[in-house]
């Protein structure tokens, strides 16, 4: 038995030494070969493809956020080879949304039991096939977005600092500066929405990585991605996300919140906004267009997520 750790060393606010140390100490005891690859980011992608292909690994482990993540389930696509997470990452949507357990860093007696919880879920074997989503030839594993949202991610992008403190910051500051942008969302069979608006994510999933949920109908397995228009970025709308957090539920207004089911869709946008793809910055964008590849990746989760899905 092969696995390949993919150990991203710079995100989020950890040390990865000891989850490697861990991850060593599992495959002593367990006999299975290990192999670690540590992005660089230098051509992580292909890289970390000619490695897959030279090594065919029984298990492929993420140690990351979203998006090492993405890249992970990019090259393991329609390969049958499970993905299992270690979400260390500053933002690490996907393992809320698969009810994987928190991680505990930086504490060493928390660091050990952190990793405990996670490798549990990688043994028990649970697993489901996730849906992934083409944007402008990119791909999506969790949630991409343009306008408010994204201009968080490139504020928190060019911030000397991590964690949850600089991502607060930068949310309360571009909130008070946001501004609003027109849309005109194509779908796939004919239907036509159009307006204002202060963000636009397109959503496979059903909540950020803070656990906030912006999409009530999301379903990472059911081959359609969420349009989800935040027409008021209120302070009442807000709080309804905030609150979700603790309940797990949220029901928005519809002069608020607009959620459009699509398979395949095309977003024009005017002025051109700030976009990003799983915590990835991209390129300002003016044209958006949608499409879902249903289940494709295998991934870990909990046996709760299991028997949900």
């Amino acid at each position: 038995m092969i696995y390949l750790v993919v150990i991203n060393p710079v995100s989020g606010d950890s040390n990865k030494k000891s989850l490697t140390y861990f991850l060593q100490e599992q495959a002593q005891s367990k006999g299975f070969d290990l192999e670690i690859f540590e992005t660089t980011g230098n051509n992580d992608y292909a890289k970390l493809e000619e490695k897959v292909e030279s090594l065919n690994p029984d298990k492929l482990l993420v140690a990351g956020g979203d998006g090492t993540l993405l890249m992970a389930a990019e090259v393991v696509m329609d390969k049958n080879i499970p993905i299992g997470l270690f979400p260390v990452g500053s933002a690490n949507g996907m393992a809320a949304e698969l009810d994987l357990p928190t991680m505990m860093l930086n504490i060493p007696i928390l660091d050990q039991q952190s990793f405990k919880r996670a490798w549990r879920i990688i043994e028990e074997g649970h697993s489901v096939k996730v849906d992934m989503v083409r944007i402008n030839g990119e791909y999506s594993i969790h949630l991409a977005d343009v306008g408010l949202n994204a201009e968080i991610v490139k504020g928190f992008d060019e911030s000397d600092s991590r964690g949850f403190a600089t991502y607060a910051h930068q949310f309360f500051q571009k909130y008070t500066s946001k501004k609003a942008f027109s849309y005109l969302v194509r779908a796939d069979d004919g239907r036509l929405y159009s307006g204002k608006a202060y963000m636009l994510s397109i959503a496979n999933a059903r909540m950020f990585g803070t656990g906030a949920i912006i999409n009530p109908r999301g379903n990472v397995s059911d081959g359609t991605v969420e349009l989800c228009v935040i027409k008021q970025a209120s302070a009442l709308s807000i709080l309804k996300s905030a609150g979700s957090i603790i309940t797990g539920n949220v029901e928005y207004d519809a002069d608020q919140v607009e959620i459009i089911s699509v398979q395949q869709a095309t977003i024009e946008l005017d002025p051109a906004q700030s976009f990003q793809i799983d915590g990835e910055l991209q390129k300002p964008v003016s044209k958006i267009d949608v499409s879902i590849l249903p289940s494709v990746v295998e991934v870990y989760c909990s046996e709760d997520f299991k028997n949900q899905a």
